[in-house]
């Protein structure tokens, strides 16, 4: 359970913050509320804080987004090898959560670094 001074379980947590969540798919959602209630499992936190997370901090960027934005450079790296060393990097730098696929595209879900 994700505790906010409030309970929310899973299908609380997706119609409260729906707007936030709107564009991905369950998979995601899962993953965001999963590593939400490990971080935020006392009870100190609000609504407004996961909402202010979910829209300032929380970054979802499909592989190549992330290989553009930060200038990285794995040429030859294919498949799992290049998720792999993506996955290293996020761990790195920033806090990652998890990933899914979508349309055939690896997405990730991270902490804005």
């Amino acid at each position: 359970m994700l505790v906010l001074k409030n309970e929310l379980d899973f299908y609380d947590f997706k119609n409260e913050f729906m707007d936030e969540l709107n564009d991905l798919p369950n998979e995601a959602i899962s993953i965001i509320f999963d590593s939400l209630c490990e971080l935020m499992n006392n009870g100190e936190y609000t609504v407004t804080d996961v909402r202010d997370y979910l829209r300032f901090q929380l970054q979802v960027m499909s592989l190549n987004e992330i290989i553009d934005s930060y200038g990285l450079d794995f040429d030859g790296l294919e498949g799992d090898e290049l998720i792999e060393e993506i996955e290293d990097y996020l761990h790195y730098y920033t806090i990652l959560l998890g990933r899914f696929e979508e349309d055939g595209e690896t997405y990730f879900l991270f902490d804005e670094f």
